[in-house]
């Protein structure tokens, strides 16, 4: 028998206040079919899944005290998919924000990649902002663990480069306005290409390690082991979302002997271990 519902997937991030954001999902005649509230966690993830039959909806998110869920008091937010596709993601409001949309049978089209993403969707200026709390929330975490499975047979004796130990030396500055990265890696459908060295290696890292740390789901999987990251030929691949970013390893200034589907983004990194009788060869990530 042909189901005839489909699936509703509601995930929380909550901000420095759990308690007070909840939500709810409306049908057509305003019955509340879905709901989510009394969150006691602060800055932890919670999933709803609902099926539910075919009809329009309305999701709403409330704040009691009306300041959204982010960013000054955390980087809390909302995504909301309809089967396999997300539908919207937020944070930044008031007292409420509501998403109309509707649930049916019918396959969604592909999404098509979006070569040339303009970055300037996403204006404004970064202030910095002295925030211990903030702080003391992100040490909490702990180092990240894509950073223990990339560093463990070269780094784990110094904490896998996660500096642990030197955190005091750091001024508590937080980054708020600009670009939403956290938006960006969601919304974004294209691929990336990283090519080069550690400096390369580590652009790929710090990618994958921003997610993990906003609570987003990294599905990495090692394409070509050839040392952990440490030889020529190391390929690794990382699903965030619709994002796909692969980072292949090659430690001189010479074409690899790759055959790759041509990405949308390309980051070239420095190849510092490219010498000559005198000098050694750096170059600057860049943007193509």
């Amino acid at each position: 028998m042909k189901r005839k519902c489909k699936f509703l997937d509601v995930t929380i991030t909550t901000d420095d206040y759990p308690e007070e954001t909840s939500f709810e999902v409306k049908n057509q005649n305003g019955k509340v079919v879905m709901s989510g509230d009394s969150y006691e966690e602060k800055n932890k993830r919670y999933d709803d899944t609902s099926c539910l039959p075919y009809g329009d909806y309305q999701f709403i998110i409330y704040d009691t005290y009306g300041d959204g869920m982010c960013c000054s008091e955390g980087r809390g937010g909302y995504e909301l998919y309809v089967g396999d596709t997300l539908k919207k993601v937020g944070g930044d409001f008031n007292k409420k924000a509501s998403v109309e949309f509707s649930l049916n049978g019918l396959v969604p089209p592909t999404p098509v990649p979006t070569p040339g993403f303009n970055l300037t969707t996403y204006p404004g200026d970064v202030k910095w902002i002295k925030n211990k709390k903030w702080f003391e929330r992100e040490k909490s975490k702990g180092c990240c663990p894509y950073a223990k499975i990339l560093y463990k047979e070269r780094y784990a004796n110094i904490d896998y480069r996660c500096c642990s130990n030197r955190l005091h030396e750091l001024e508590p500055l937080e980054a708020v306005g600009s670009l939403n990265y956290l938006k960006i890696m969601i919304e974004m459908n294209s691929s990336v290409l990283i090519y080069g060295d550690s400096l390369a290696e580590q652009h790929f890292l710090f990618m994958i390690c921003y997610a993990w740390s906003l609570g987003r789901q990294v599905n990495l999987e090692i394409k070509n082991d050839a040392g952990r990251m440490y030889k020529p030929g190391t390929e690794w691949e990382a699903h965030i979302g619709y994002l796909n970013i692969k980072y292949y390893r090659w430690d001189t200034l010479t074409l690899a002997p790759i055959n790759i589907t041509e990405p949308d983004y390309f980051i070239v990194g420095g190849w510092h271990h490219e010498k000559n009788e005198t000098n050694m060869i750096s170059i600057l990530p860049s943007f193509f």
